[in-house]
């Protein structure tokens, strides 16, 4: 429509920060007023380009890519979304949840929708390198690893989470599920006899 219009005339003109109101207009104008997503798609795609870290404005744009059918052009956007944020000390360090909820979308989209394992794995891991705890991560990595028998990740991963694992009793059935790794799939028996050793010696000191 001509508002439609005129906004983006303007916005040619103006400030970075004009600009990003203008594209946030303009986005809901085309998806909601106009009826136009791929439009709004494109204004929206200005606004995540210059605020990774909105969360509103990444679920319309992926409600956008599933009508449109740009499910793996979104998550190449999504992809430089999350790096952009990684890259940003200020959300590294007083937001981190913004890169866990960014990493977390890609991921699900990335296995889910894309059967792309390799991106959906590189997501968990940034997951992983702001909530060191985050069980989401470790299962879904966890199942990754042993549905392509990939058993020296499948390690160092069990070794991680032990690492970050208060609760005794998951501590435990950790230990146990790395000896049964070193000794079923590594055929590692020292290494399994140790993982072993240390179950034992975590039952034995809550016993």
């Amino acid at each position: 429509g001509p508002y439609a219009q005129a906004l983006e005339i303007l916005r040619q003109a103006a400030e970075p920060a004009e600009q990003l109101a203008l594209d946030r207009t303009l986005m809901r104008l085309y998806h909601v007023d106009l009826g136009d997503p791929a439009a709004a798609w494109t204004a929206g795609l200005r606004v995540l380009a210059a605020a990774p870290g909105d969360a509103g404005m990444r679920a319309a744009l992926a409600a956008l890519a599933a009508q449109l059918g740009r499910d793996g052009e979104w998550a190449t956007h999504l992809g430089a979304a999350l790096a952009a944020l990684r890259q940003d000390r200020g959300a590294t360090r007083d937001r981190p949840s913004e890169i866990r909820a960014a990493a977390t979308e890609l991921a699900h989209l990335a296995e889910g929708r894309l059967a792309d394992r390799k991106t959906a794995e590189r997501a968990w891991l940034a997951v992983l390198d702001v909530e060191a705890d985050a069980a989401d991560a470790f299962d879904a990595l966890d199942r990754m690893y042993r549905a392509d028998a990939r058993w020296k990740d499948l390690r160092e991963l069990l070794e991680r989470r032990i690492g970050v694992t208060a609760r005794e009793p998951a501590r435990l059935g950790l230990l146990l599920q790395l000896a049964v790794v070193e000794e079923e799939q590594l055929a590692e028996p020292a290494r399994a006899i140790a993982a072993y050793r240390r179950a034992l010696e975590l039952d034995a000191a809550n016993a």
